[in-house]
């Protein structure tokens, strides 16, 4: 069986959306990368969704955050109200790592590593840094 792959490089567009509790929480969230350069820089939007503690990791991200996520790249069709049906992809979020400093929510003053963060799909394995 094929799967589409996604290793992407961004800052969040907005906070984190939280739904749910436990291993069944969700947070939903977006990515801003830009593509080209110059005048031809264009930015990108890539919706995410991370789960469990994925998702609880991302209580500590707020707009503007750097961020590095890999994952499957899914496509969600739905229907909208007016019965019109829709599609779009997202990135269903297997890692996570800051590319910046985290501050708590709850404390200020506490400045969180990339590496107090960092997690993957096997959370027993230490992850590679990103070489740049």
């Amino acid at each position: 069986m094929d799967q589409g792959k996604a290793f992407v490089v961004g800052r969040l567009s907005r906070d984190p959306e939280f739904q749910g509790d436990g291993d069944k929480q969700r947070a939903l969230f977006s990515i801003a990368y830009n593509r080209g350069v110059g005048e031809k820089r264009k930015s990108n939007f890539l919706d995410c969704i991370a789960w469990g503690k994925r998702a609880d990791i991302m209580r500590d991200f707020k707009k503007g955050s750097g961020i590095f996520v890999t994952g499957d790249i899914e496509q969600d069709t739905y229907q909208t109200k007016e019965g019109h049906k829709r599609s779009r992809v997202q990135i269903n979020v297997s890692s996570i790592t800051a590319t910046t400093s985290l501050r708590r929510a709850d404390d200020e003053n506490t400045t969180r590593s990339t590496d107090d963060v960092r997690v993957g799909s096997n959370d027993n394995s230490e992850s590679a840094p990103i070489p740049f």
